[in-house]
């Protein structure tokens, strides 16, 4: 697999600083956009672009500037070859949401900006993008493309939820990985045409709060006015002397508002030359002292200032230099503030008077490089993930698990082990794309500092990495990983030494048939897609003679029953229609349903079996969403509508119930001989076996050369008995429902089951099974499924007769 370059465009890009994560992880810049020409060039003396082309200085609003950016995509189509840009990544001005702008006025025009991002995102499609704002951006209002106000988070979803997985986190980046607070919304749309990325694989992780000490600590101290000979940005910012006494005395965390003696607190001269002290919002955080055992505060655009927000040094009695803000952001020491190299600028003095503030302003604007290069690492591996599955060959099977970079890929490495286990089908487990897991377990709320989880049938661990991203902000994750298997959780173990899934993270492995395993906890959560198929193994527990299944999945359904708050499972949608569940399904109507996808075989490889996800959850009680992936549809329906008599119907509706009125159900018992194959057929003979297309949709039977086949004696078949009974029969497999009478001579095979008509049937309406309007009931009987339309129990219940 050859690797590729991946590619990018930054919108309000600043000085590039979190873009440079972007260029950490090898991305190529396609274009830049930033209004100011000073901080744009900052960006040149990195390298950011390929081209000089890329930078694009200029107000985002103006159709002039739009036309350059798309002219630059259109210059990488053309001579590199580019197919589609891989990521978009936006902070728009954010004054209008900070809290830090106490004074704000009307920002709505500047919080509008995001708008244009979103009009870019639609034009260009990017595989994912990526906004990084204030913790209220999603919040705040903005004028949406039509004109109309709304909030942000809104008129993202509106516009671009038809094109992408969009989910969005408040996050302090001070716990993951980088040493100062700075609580922001980051929001992560992933496109969805892709089949195994979503937004939750591409959050970055938690980790352990790193200490201003472990990150500047070993910087020198600098007395008043002094700067260090080997590095110009780490100086003393100089400021009246007087002030000096505010601070001199300070403890850690301590302000200068607090200090005992009057003298030694803050104040100005009025125009009388007196002392006034300094009063107003935000006085606490004011000439503060930083602690040295704690990440470094929010770092403020005005940290030039001993009077903005926690900028005093925790020893030195100075605001913190230009190399200890760099440091603080994860800004990587050789990243580039001006055109020469730091050993030859010729007069620091005129340099930093020149360039400091705009240095220090585009540092506390920033996104952390350290951050943005997580979320780049993210994309880089996922997209990875995406290709090799497209371009996977079976047939080079061993030549990938020779290939050690594509298996220090977790995902990879899991998709070629699971590909590997060659009895997987009789094992009854399938490999879990990353959109299943997604659609799964996107709609889960749990607000609690100590989440636990079950995961029964973990196999190689496909739900792991998005659950811990879904609840990053949990004090605890404690997940408890069942799995049967000794060599699958070998497996799992080696792959996760590849995967970092957080600090918060507690994963308890049990090798242990769940069926049996011993629950001692109540979880908050239980998310799994059980092993499918039947089992010999009798679970007297379980079944109890309450449950006449013997499927894995519905025994483990019926083990994890009430063992959490929300239950989400990835099963065979069989389990909505089959008459083998009929007592399984009752059981769980007792909780609330919050979502329902319909899967099909859309995002399982060979597997024909048609899955659904059910995301069950007692603490809801709202309409139930159903997702269906087949018609790329989703429905509201009220809380239990979709239960009815026999079945989930999942695709009911007003037209159904109205139709529905119109039957007299429950008149038909059924027989279907399965016994006659092949083997007992012959080209002729003195009876005839129908077959199911030997009936039309008039009721006549006819004749098929070469497709009809007979047999001479009908005794040893147990359908014998129907010879020559004039009982209504009926195809078996098939939604083009249609019924005849069987005609003399004849017996049906399997694929035709016989309907038994209840003594106080008298009029039986054959046509009406042949109409447009039965079979589309048929099909919403049926929940549109393609494979699980034979006639049971359950559904032979709906083959009605007019009222």
């Amino acid at each position: 697999m050859v690797p590729k370059k991946r590619t990018y465009i930054s919108l309000f890009s600043s000085a590039g600083v979190g873009c440079y994560g972007f260029h950490l992880n090898d991305f190529e810049c396609v274009a830049t956009n930033e209004i100011l020409p000073e901080r744009l060039n900052v960006q040149k003396y990195n390298h950011k672009c390929k081209y000089e082309s890329g930078y694009i200085g200029g107000d985002i609003t103006s159709v002039e500037t739009k036309e350059l950016l798309y002219s630059q995509i259109t210059k990488w189509k053309e001579e590199e070859n580019l197919k589609q840009v891989d990521v978009i990544f936006a902070t728009p001005p954010c004054q209008g949401m900070s809290t830090a702008n106490y004074k704000k006025k009307n920002e709505k025009p500047r919080n509008s900006l995001v708008v244009e991002a979103i009009k870019i995102i639609k034009d260009v499609l990017p595989k994912v993008f990526v906004f990084e704002n204030v913790r209220a951006f999603m919040k705040t209002t903005c004028k949406d493309l039509s004109g109309e106000d709304m909030p942000i988070g809104e008129s993202i979803t509106k516009n671009l939820s038809e094109f992408y997985n969009i989910e969005y986190k408040v996050i302090n980046f001070k716990e993951y990985g980088i040493p100062s607070s700075r609580p922001r919304t980051i929001v992560i749309g992933t496109s969805k045409k892709m089949r195994n990325v979503s937004p939750l694989n591409l959050f970055p992780i938690r980790q352990t709060e790193i200490t201003l000490r472990q990150v500047i600590g070993n910087l020198r101290p600098l007395k008043y006015g002094e700067r260090d000979p080997e590095d110009i940005y780490h100086f003393f910012r100089e400021y009246p002397r007087h002030m000096q006494s505010w601070i001199s005395e300070l403890k850690e965390g301590q302000s200068a508002f607090e200090n005992e003696d009057p003298n030694r607190r803050p104040f100005q001269l009025n125009k009388s030359g007196e002392k006034v002290a300094n009063k107003g919002a935000y006085m606490g955080n004011k000439y503060r002292r930083l602690f040295w055992d704690k990440p470094c505060a929010c770092i403020a655009t005005r940290n030039d200032q001993l009077a903005s927000q926690d900028t005093i040094h925790p020893r030195d009695n100075r605001v913190l230099s230009i190399r200890e803000l760099m440091r603080l952001m994860t800004i990587p020491d050789d990243f580039q503030w001006s055109s020469t190299s730091l050993n030859k600028i010729k007069d620091p003095e005129l340099f930093l008077k020149d360039n400091e503030l705009n240095i220090r302003r585009c540092i506390g604007e920033a996104v952390p490089t350290g951050i943005v290069a997580q979320i780049a690492q993210n994309i880089n591996t996922m997209l990875e993930f995406e290709e090799f599955v497209a371009e996977y060959d079976t047939k080079q099977l061993d030549l990938y698990l020779k290939d050690n970079k594509l298996l220090k890929n977790f995902y990879i490495d899991t998709y070629l082990k699971e590909k590997m286990i060659v009895d997987a089908k009789e094992r009854g487990s399938f490999y879990t794309s990353q959109r299943v897991v997604y659609e799964s377990i996107r709609k889960i709320k749990i607000e609690s500092p100590i989440i636990r989880i079950l995961e029964p049938a973990v196999g190689l661990g496909a739900f792991i990495p998005q659950l811990t991203t879904l609840f990053s902000n949990a004090e605890k994750i404690i997940i408890d990983c069942v799995e049967i298997d000794a060599e699958t959780i070998k497996s799992l173990q080696e792959s996760l030494k590849k995967i970092k899934l957080g600090v918060n993270v507690e994963l308890n492995i049990f090798n242990a048939d769940f069926l049996t395993f011993p629950l001692q906890e109540k979880y908050d959560l239980v998310v799994t897609n059980p092993p499918y198929g039947k089992t010999k193994e009798k679970y007297p527990l379980l079944t109890n003679g309450a449950h006449r299944t013997s499927n894995l999945f519905a025994l483990f359904l019926l083990k994890i029953y009430n063992v959490a708050t929300e239950i989400v499972c990835v099963i065979p949608k069989n389990f909505a229609i089959a008459d083998e569940f009929f007592s399984v399904r009752k059981t769980y109507e007792t909780y609330p349903i919050v979502r329902i996808c319909d899967f099909g075989v859309k995002f399982f490889e060979k597997v024909f079996v048609e899955i659904i996800s059910i995301h069950f959850s007692k603490k809801y009680s709202a309409n139930t969403e159903i997702t269906d992936f087949i018609n790329d549809k989703k429905y509201e329906k009220p809380q239990g509508y979709i239960y009815h008599e026999k079945l989930w119907l999942l695709y009911r509706d007003a037209w159904f119930d109205n139709y529905i009125k119109t039957l007299r159900l429950g008149v038909f018992d059924f027989f279907r001989d399965r016994s006659i194959t092949n083997a007992a057929l012959s080209d002729s003979g003195r009876i005839r076996v129908l077959r199911s297309k030997n009936i039309q949709d008039d009721g006549s039977i006819v004749c098929k050369p070469g497709y009809d086949k007979f047999v001479d004696n009908v005794s040893c078949f147990a359908v014998g008995t129907y010879l020559n009974s004039n009982a209504v029969i009926m195809p078996n497999f098939t939604y083009n429902t249609r019924a005849a009478i069987l005609p003399r001579n004849t017996i049906p095979n399997g694929s035709i089951v016989i309907l038994i008509p209840q003594k106080n049937l008298k009029k039986i309406d054959l046509r009406l099974y042949a109409t447009p309007s039965f079979r589309k009931y048929y099909a919403i009987v049926k929940s549109y499924s393609k494979f699980t339309l034979n006639i049971d129990d359950c559904s032979v219940y709906y083959i009605g007769v007019k009222k």
